[in-house]
């Protein structure tokens, strides 16, 4: 069982008001149970997990079955809910992609990866506008995300993409950031992402099946680049969740400027042109 939170409405209260759930007192026979003690939210860099955003490190090169396919020239894939082995959640669609330091050079200031699309509105809680509102999405955000073991690197909602036409991206140690930049009156916003290192040695994280990945593994050699709706509007056509119903080959037409345009770019081309890198 999974109580999820994706993003207050508080920004000083990650929790966003919720308390800890009491489990039951369960007794067999005259034995009481013991219940697992509570899990509290830890500070940024008490685990492997916080330490992952702090430098750029590859691991070792993924061999045999570690090797996952990924192009120069990006494909984005629609994730059905219905089937999708780590989302299994209805009111959310995702639109993923895969990264590889085989085009992202790690230690090196040249190499960016670059997406660009129309963003869907949404109700702005942070800043006062009621959920009901009428909006395409009721929240989205972007994640970087480590295939092996399914760890979420860094994630930017909605309400917090970077929305100045005049910032400029300097990734010179591929920190597993996600930042965006709006020029335009429709919204298009680039992201340009990183990917992250395990901080030491002795860092281990661990996939679902209890699988422990340390130094002398490939993690973050691979990064999946996961962009989430949730509980677009019916009216919204573009939609994930409507095009999902329709053939693959279809689906990115369908979306239209919806749909992520990616690639990856040199920071001197990105400075120069900006998203507009990729089509240079």
């Amino acid at each position: 069982m999974i109580y999820r939170l994706y993003h207050t409405t508080n920004p000083n209260d990650p929790a966003g008001g919720s308390t800890n759930p009491v489990d039951p007192l369960i007794s067999v026979g005259s034995k009481t149970l013991t219940n697992c003690p509570v899990q509290p939210i830890l500070p940024a860099n008490s685990t492997p997990w916080d330490r992952l955003d702090l430098g750029d490190w590859m691991g070792t090169l993924p061999t045999g079955s570690q090797v996952l396919t990924a192009s120069a020239d990006p494909a984005w894939t629609l994730v059905n809910p219905a089937t999708a082995h780590f989302f299994p959640n209805g009111a959310d669609y995702y639109i993923s992609t895969m990264l590889s330091r085989q085009f992202l050079a790690p230690n090196s200031s040249e190499n960016l990866f670059v997406m660009k699309f129309k963003a869907a509105t949404f109700p702005n809680t942070r800043a006062g506008v009621p959920v009901y509102a009428s909006r395409q999405v009721r929240f989205w955000s972007i994640c970087t995300d480590d295939p092996y073991t399914t760890n979420v690197n860094r994630c930017v909602p909605d309400d917090a993409t970077v929305l100045d036409p005049e910032w400029i991206c300097h990734l010179r140690d591929l920190r597993p950031r996600l930042r965006a930049e709006s020029r335009g009156v429709d919204e298009i916003l680039r992201i340009v992402a990183g990917l992250g290192r395990a901080g030491s040695a002795t860092d281990v994280v661990y996939d679902r099946q209890q699988k422990a990945w340390g130094i002398n593994t490939p993690v973050q050699y691979y990064n999946s680049i996961l962009y989430r709706q949730t509980l677009a509007a019916a009216s919204f056509t573009q939609s994930f969740y409507n095009v999902a119903q329709l053939p693959q080959s279809e689906q990115q037409a369908a979306a239209g400027k919806y749909w992520p345009v990616s690639g990856y770019c040199s920071t001197a081309a990105f400075e120069t042109y900006g998203a507009e890198c990729l089509s240079q």
